[in-house]
């Protein structure tokens, strides 16, 4: 079976961190210091908290693991996915906790973590980004399926026996960088695209989809996740528009699948190894855990 991706990125952080950790005192480990900084509240709190139970879970083994040359110390901070908390989550880690590496989740804090990671000198370690200039850098890394590797499958897999899509794009960093790479492989298909933004946050978005069914597509694609998935797909049924939807692992983000009818088909990302997702879960069982976090983290050291 395939390794965990993430496997060598943290064994690249551990391997790193390791030249910058403190002196040690006679007889004691010196202590890695790790910022988390993920979606603890706000619209997309459902993703931060599952990722927390995967941080909380990577504590658990590393304290367990008696053979490590260091110790390891996860500061997990709440950036609510909001742009003021990130840049100011990043300056405690840096300038008053003085963590060796920073974890972080999602194109847009990972862009802003990258640069100030790159400037600074620290490690950082991104999940889940679109946007490839997340690791951009020597001090940057980036665990997710990049998006013009989901954009083959979906469109060789998916959307090669349509004509007329409509793409509709959530106007933030990861909805626009994977949007570009599907309009490059649908264009390369020779498949028609209408292109329709959506801001994040939008309650009624029955005149968009008015003026997407007056291009009568064939199907609706889209790279949107919950709350602003919902909202579409819930206002699409109420209008009657009962058009397959499809995505990449956008559609892994979405709160309630049970909402999609069966038969539904969308790119996810790759399920991790039976062993790993069952190690995962144990102590999270009353956690629900979508299958791009239980990958996260895991390792086999």
């Amino acid at each position: 079976m395939k390794k965990i991706i993430l496997s060598l990125c943290l064994a690249i952080l551990l391997t790193a961190c390791g030249e910058n950790a403190q002196s040690p005192q006679k007889n004691t480990k010196p202590t890695i210091k790790i910022g988390v900084s993920l979606p603890l509240t706000g619209d997309i709190a459902y993703m931060g908290q599952a990722l927390k139970g995967a941080v909380d879970v990577a504590a658990q083994q590393l304290k367990a693991n008696n053979k490590l040359k260091n110790n390891y110390e996860f500061i997990i901070e709440d950036n609510a996915y909001n742009t003021k908390n990130v840049i100011a989550i990043n300056n405690k880690f840096a300038y008053a906790d003085k963590v060796n590496a920073i974890v972080d989740f999602a194109s847009n804090p990972g862009l802003i973590t990258s640069q100030f990671a790159q400037k600074n000198k620290i490690i950082h370690i991104n999940t889940g980004s679109s946007d490839k200039n997340v690791a951009k850098g020597e001090y940057n890394f980036s665990h997710t399926t990049l998006p013009d590797m989901e954009a083959k499958v979906l469109v060789r897999d998916i959307l090669s026996d349509y004509k007329n899509v409509a793409l509709v794009v959530l106007n933030e960093a990861s909805g626009i960088a994977a949007a570009a790479e599907m309009v490059k492989e649908m264009e390369a298909h020779g498949i028609s695209y209408n292109q329709y933004i959506v801001n994040g946050g939008e309650k009624n978005m029955r005149d968009l989809i008015d003026k997407i069914e007056r291009k009568n597509p064939d199907i609706y694609l889209v790279t949107l996740y919950s709350p602003d998935f919902d909202i579409f797909y819930k206002q699409m049924r109420e209008k009657g528009v009962n058009k397959p939807i499809t995505s990449t692992n956008f559609m892994d983000l979405v709160n309630n699948l049970s909402i999609l009818p069966d038969g539904t088909q969308w790119v996810s990302y790759p399920s991790p190894e039976p062993s790993v997702r069952e190690k995962f879960l144990r102590p999270t069982k009353a956690l629900p855990i979508p299958n791009f976090v239980s990958a996260m983290f895991m390792m086999q050291l």
